[in-house]
């Protein structure tokens, strides 16, 4: 018998600039994607920030890791991934939990 294979499908929405992404929570962008990542993970609204290469990377990761592959089962709403072509990379952010 073959084994079934998961996949997910993170919602994903293209940004212009990183500049954007501070905005959608509520804060302002720092001067430098650094500090401004830096800033959204110390925020009481994201649980988890993190870089990827590539769409295909991200929903990799999520299956990868036990956490957050049990968080999208129960909770995908809390997932958003954005592509950021200005500094090249896709970013996950995690919403902390309700």
């Amino acid at each position: 018998m073959l084994k079934q294979l998961q996949t997910i499908k993170l919602p994903l929405t293209n940004l212009i600039t990183w500049r954007q992404l501070p905005r959608l929570y509520g804060m302002k962008a720092a001067e430098t994607w650094s500090q401004t990542s830096d800033g959204l993970q110390q925020t009481a609204q994201i649980d988890n920030i993190t870089e990827y290469f590539s769409q295909d990377q991200a929903q990799e990761a999520v299956l990868a890791d036990s956490h957050l592959r049990n968080l999208w089962e129960q909770q995908s709403a809390q997932f958003e991934l954005y592509g950021i072509p200005e500094i090249g990379r896709y970013v996950l952010v995690v919403s902390q939990t309700v």
